[in-house]
Order: structure tokens, then C-alpha cells, then sequence
């Protein structure tokens, strides 16, 4: 099982998290956020095994004043492996890939964005 990487937002890194149970939280849950978007993907099936990878990417509109808090990962595989992949202090932004660690015929996996929305002050 992975643990919650809440820190991660503070930090311009490739990170790749090896998870037992294909799952993975990053961020911190605040009390006024709220659910901002569900990512599906899909691959396979196949007829032969491959590893697989699906790509995860979210940026929050320019138009409106969000702020991303928190992101939950679940694959529907036993384990995989994520990473990563740009400056995740902006808070405005993320591309993550969950991989497969074994061959496969079939994955799929979600993400869960939650986020804030500032009042702008004009």
C-alpha cells in the first residue's frame, strides 16, 4: 500500500512510487474543497500481455480561480507503479502515468481531483 504524499506538492520532482495495491494519494485534504473532476482511462484488452501505462493529466481552468488540493489514483490492478512527472508546487497541475509492474491483457485506473475555488476580489 502506498501512503498519502502530501508533500510532494512542495516539491519540482519525478517521483516513482511502487504500490502494492495500485492506489495513491497526493495532496492534502482541506475542509473547503470539494470534488472538482473524475478522470476515467482505459487500456485493453489485448491478446497478449504488455505493461501497461495510462497517462493522467489535469490542469485547472485559467479563467476561474481553483486551486488543486488533493488527487486520489486507483488502478484496478494488484500493484503498479506511478510516476510523477512535473512541478507540483503550482498547485495548478499534474501528469502522473500508472504503470503496470507485470504483463497484462487489460487496466484501468481513476482519479478523484479535489480542489478550492478562491473568491477573486474585484
Amino acid at each position: 500500500m502506498c501512503i498519502q504524499i502530501g508533500i510532494l506538492f512542495m516539491l519540482a520532482v519525478i517521483v516513482a512510487l511502487v504500490c502494492s495495491d495500485c492506489s495513491v494519494g497526493l495532496g492534502i485534504r482541506q475542509p473547503v474543497e470539494f470534488e472538482m473532476y473524475v478522470l476515467h482511462a482505459k487500456q485493453g484488452p489485448v491478446d497478449e500481455p504488455v505493461i501497461m501505462t495510462l497517462m493522467f493529466s489535469y490542469q485547472v481552468s485559467p479563467v476561474v480561480n481553483e486551486e488543486l488540493t488533493y488527487s486520489y489514483f486507483i488502478g484496478s490492478l494488484s500493484n503498479c507503479t506511478f510516476e510523477i512527472s512535473n512541478e507540483l508546487k503550482s498547485k495548478k497541475a499534474f501528469q502522473i502515468s500508472m504503470s503496470s509492474v507485470v504483463p497484462v491483457t487489460e487496466m484501468y485506473g481513476n482519479v478523484t481531483i479535489f480542489g478550492i475555488r478562491w473568491m477573486n476580489s474585484e
